[in-house]
């Protein structure tokens, strides 16, 4: 809807603020009366009292007028149709816009209204995890989600390839798989050295008993102390390669020891039996492969959303993706993008655009009400408040927005800058005081 009038009669006054269909700026130096101008908005759009009139216009184009006279009932008026719909808007307290447009009279001034310090305090309410929420709505949501649900099923056959091995702790698992392949490696090792284990031996001890006997029997055989010598040599070569070998054996098996050791496993059957299913080699390359899987999929996540934590992201994912929506609305609106490096006016910026577009989509009748601004920028800057008002500026273009305020360098802005030409600069006069219900 689009407030064009709010009509406060009183017996002794009457006060009438007449709303701009964008950036209307209310001002005066009484914070008392300022908070009354708001608060007697959201009463006309409440079940309100009698004389708290309203002229609007809806989502449909209807032209309304609510009026609540002294005497008699509420009624609301199709001004152009000339003809009454007050039942559309009539709940069990009165007229109601507000319960029309799906917002309670106690959550109206949370929801439509930004008070004084809103932007100041922003950074203390949650508004890290906002920003994070609009970081990833600015990314491609299809390769958000997609890479998402990439580390999920990959945590998810991961943890099935491991549902049955021994421990919770994934780090464990792996510790005890490696024990298993420290062994088959050692057995590796034991079936290459183990042609030399058998013919070093029995080489060194044939070469020796060769040349002894050519060396006994050098006058019947003739001289062949060359031949004998040669045999020995070789006898000394094979034995020094067997007992290297067998080093490297033994170094191979202290090794393996020493890890069993780790894990209180002192025999290779036990090893088999605390490793359990990961004593089998292709069980253990299909572990291996899902973790690789899954570290795959999680470096692509991290760097692609600079390392949000992903179940956080996956619990606000309905409220990611309705931001998505409302920067891609606002990309199509041409809003020009803002240059904004302080991050608490960024804050106040971001802060700004998300109520602007909850406030366009209320209810089942996806009806828009308008943002109230009750001094909001107290506590900022002269320059970043400029920063905000440009921010503002630019939402007015497309939705309707009061800017009650009391701040001298926004009443210059409205009436002597470039964008005076856009906005509504209202000097507020006698309020009555709202009544109590």
């Amino acid at each position: 809807m689009e407030i064009q009038r709010l009509v406060v009669d009183e017996p002794q006054s009457t006060f009438t603020l007449d709303l701009h269909a964008g950036l209307t700026v209310a001002f005066h130096q009484d914070p008392a009366l300022r908070s009354r101008c708001i608060a007697a908005l959201l009463h006309a759009l409440g079940p309100g009292s009698a004389g708290h009139h309203l002229e609007l216009i809806d989502n449909d184009q209807r032209h309304l007028v609510v009026f609540r006279p002294r005497s008699g009932a509420a009624q609301v008026i199709d001004i152009d149709h000339e003809r009454e719909v007050t039942e559309e808007f009539r709940t069990s307290d009165g007229v109601d816009l507000l319960s029309w447009v799906g917002v309670s009279q106690e959550s109206a001034p949370d929801r439509l209204r930004l008070g004084a310090g809103a932007f100041e305090h922003g950074l203390h309410r949650g508004t890290e995890e906002h920003l994070l929420a609009r970081r990833l709505a600015a990314l491609d949501q299809g390769e958000l989600w997609a890479a998402a649900e990439a580390v999920v099923i990959s945590n998810a056959r991961l943890a099935e390839a491991h549902s049955d091995l021994p421990g919770h702790d994934l780090a464990e698992v792996e510790a005890l798989a490696r024990r298993a392949e420290l062994h088959d490696h050692s057995e590796n090792r034991r079936r290459e050295h183990r042609p030399v284990t058998r013919i070093g031996p029995v080489l060194t001890v044939i070469c020796i008993l060769i040349g002894l006997v050519l060396t006994a029997g050098r006058d019947r055989l003739g001289d062949n102390t060359f031949t004998a010598t040669a045999l020995f040599v070789l006898a000394a070569a094979a034995a020094a390669i067997t007992v290297g070998d067998r080093c490297v054996v033994w170094r191979s098996a202290r090794r393996e020891r020493a890890a069993w050791a780790s894990h209180g496993v002192t025999h290779v059957d036990r090893l088999t039996a605390t490793v359990g299913p990961l004593a089998d080699p292709c069980r253990r390359e299909g572990l291996s492969e899902a973790n690789e899987v899954k570290r795959t999929a999680l470096a692509h996540w991290e760097a692609f959303t600079n390392a949000a934590p992903l179940p956080w992201a996956l619990s606000t994912r309905e409220r990611i993706e309705a931001l998505a929506g409302r920067q891609l609305e606002l990309h199509r609106r041409d809003v020009p993008p803002l240059a904004i490096e302080d991050r608490l006016t960024a804050v106040g910026a971001q802060m700004l655009l998300d109520r602007v577009h909850e406030l366009r989509d209320l209810g089942p009748r996806r009806e828009r009400v308008p943002l109230l601004l009750d001094d909001p920028f107290t506590g900022a800057t002269p320059a970043e408040v400029r920063q905000l008002l440009e921010t503002v500026h630019h939402l007015a273009s497309y939705h309707q927005i009061l800017l009650v305020t009391g701040d001298p360098h926004i009443q210059a802005w409205a009436t002597q800058s470039p964008a005076a030409a856009s906005v509504q600069f209202v000097p507020l006069g006698a309020l009555p005081a709202i009544p109590r219900r």
